[in-house]
């Protein structure tokens, strides 16, 4: 075979829309947050296990220090 081996199929298109899904996330998981904070802050209950609020809030961290910094 002759040609590069260490790419099988060219996918720029996939790779650009990794990247407008990794930043649609990031906007859909502040929302999420920032809704969970005006709830905490308005002292409502929230029905949603705590651990979705945590790891939500971990990921929102770490899509930030990913995609901004």
């Amino acid at each position: 075979m002759n040609g590069k081996m260490d790419v099988a199929v060219p996918l720029e298109f996939l790779k650009g829309s990794v990247v407008v899904l990794g930043f649609v996330s990031l906007l859909v998981n502040a929302v999420f947050c920032f809704f969970v904070l005006v709830s905490l802050v308005a002292k409502s209950q929230a029905k949603l296990p705590r651990w979705i609020v945590v790891f939500n809030f971990i990921a929102l961290l770490a899509q930030i220090y990913w995609f901004l910094i």
